[in-house]
């Protein structure tokens, strides 16, 4: 076998290297892919939206967990029939707990049903109040309604239909 001249020496280890890196861009692009989905799954936050009786749980980008201490409350306050939408405050440790309020109990004109498609009653609640602002805000809901909506609340909750 004669000697290898150097620039052949050269050409195979340039083709080699070549070789190599073709198979690492490769792994790089692969890795890339992977790297966008696992961002895309931090970035969105797993919520549940909990309705009526059935507390199905609904995925959405902006709600969290509803603990279900607040979910007692909101049934033992007001009924059931009640939805609740927790939504974290990104700028402070708070959350947005909305109260979603049924159809038949519902006093909001057509015009912002037109708009907002549900009756939704918000407020800011820092996770230091917890639980005891929650029923309050549950009880300032319940007392918003007249006497004749407050009246059907209470008996849906004691009949649990």
């Amino acid at each position: 076998m004669a000697d290898k001249k150097p620039s052949e020496i050269i050409l195979e280890k340039l083709e080699f290297l070549e070789k190599n890196l073709d198979i690492a861009c490769q792994k790089i692009i692969e890795l890339e892919g992977v790297v966008k989905v696992i961002e895309e799954q931090i970035k969105k936050p797993e919520s549940v939206v909990v309705t009526g009786i059935t507390r199905e749980r609904t995925f959405t980008d902006t709600s969290m967990y509803v603990p279900v201490e607040y979910r007692d409350i909101v049934d033992s306050v007001l009924n059931k029939f009640f939805g609740i939408k927790i939504e974290p405050k990104t700028d402070s440790p708070a959350f947005l707990f909305s109260i979603v309020v049924p159809d038949r109990y519902s006093n909001i004109t057509p015009a912002y049903k037109e708009i907002y498609q549900e009756d939704i009653r918000p407020k800011v609640i820092t996770f230091a109040e917890g639980t005891v602002a929650i029923r309050d805000w549950a009880e300032k809901v319940f007392n918003s309604f007249n006497p004749d909506f407050r009246a059907m609340i209470v008996m849906d909750r004691a009949t649990n239909i």
